[in-house]
């Protein structure tokens, strides 16, 4: 986990939102026992290296689950397919309250999964 923390914070600061935070959870079980489904971003294993990747959720916690975005994103590359959605988050966003799982579920599905088609 710590190191897929400094991943999220050095494409954080590649993208110029260096303040910002994210809810991260990281389950290699797909059961929901750590609760992923309710992160902000979420990777959960679905195969060996490669995580089903969960965006949308409540920054606080219990109120909103997310949607699951893409399957078999490589763990070696996950932030490849996040980079996008953060980029627009940075655009597009109501102002600096906004969090990033609000953004994306105002945002919605089909244009989550547009931007990382």
């Amino acid at each position: 986990m710590p190191a897929y923390v400094e991943r999220l914070r050095a494409l954080l600061h590649k993208v110029n939102l260096d303040g910002d935070e994210l809810m991260l959870r990281i389950t290699g079980c797909p059961n929901g026992c750590a609760r992923p489904y309710m992160a902000e971003f979420a990777l959960v294993g679905d195969g060996p290296k490669s995580y089903q990747m969960w965006v949308g959720g409540s920054p606080v916690l219990a109120e909103r689950t997310g949607f699951a975005l893409k399957d078999r994103v490589p763990a070696d590359n996950w932030e490849a397919t996040l980079e996008p959605l953060l980029e627009a988050f940075k655009k597009g966003r109501t102002g600096p309250s906004e969090a990033f799982g609000d953004f994306i579920h105002r945002m919605g599905e089909t244009q989550a999964k547009a931007l990382v088609a």
